[in-house]
């Protein structure tokens, strides 16, 4: 009898101690070299729509990205996009010389439109997102460790230079562009 409630009082705590346990996410992260999306390293914004399409701000022009393939558009001219958000079904970009939308015509192909004015609720700053989790301190402190670094610093160690050159949220060289999903 003993022993039977001793196994009894062993299971229900077991059982109580795993439901109370807190499951971490898992965050999967596929790097993407400059070979895969095959345009320049220079990555300056990205815009994810509702649909789950991911464009890129790039020097090559606009990339498009449906978790599969990656597909590069050109400007007029070959000329960099240095910005990108969405708005309904419509794609903003610019430059430093130019504005334009970009909107799938009838056979599903993105074409650009050349603008004078973008309408006022269209933003170029992204939006704050909400991570559906939390970061690990380390990981919040080395991003803002990063941010604050000097790359032309004597002081600063090769290592955070590689580092500091090598990530960008926003018009730094990178040679990699990120992806991440959560289940």
């Amino acid at each position: 009898m003993y022993r039977l409630l001793t196994i009894l009082i062993s299971f229900l705590f077991t059982a109580h101690a795993m439901r109370a346990s807190v499951a971490i996410p898992y965050v999967f992260v596929k790097n993407y070299t400059v070979d895969d999306y095959k345009a320049s390293c220079q990555n300056w914004g990205f815009s994810l729509t509702p649909d789950g399409m991911l464009y890129v701000a790039n020097n090559s022009g606009l990339l498009a990205f449906d978790g599969n393939t990656w597909k590069l558009y050109s400007l007029p001219g070959q000329e960099e996009v240095t910005g990108v958000t969405n708005y309904n079904d419509t794609i903003y970009t610019r430059n430093e010389t130019m504005l334009g939308s970009w909107t799938y015509d009838k056979d599903g192909i993105l074409r650009y439109h050349p603008l004078d004015t973008v309408p006022p609720e269209i933003r170029f700053t992204p939006p704050p997102v909400e991570i559906p989790f939390t970061l690990p301190k380390e990981i919040q402190d080395a991003q803002v460790e990063a941010m604050e670094v000097d790359p032309f610093d004597s002081n600063v160690s090769d290592t955070a230079r590689i580092a500091y050159g090598n990530s960008s949220s926003e018009g730094s060289t990178a040679i990699s562009a990120f992806s991440a999903s959560a289940p």
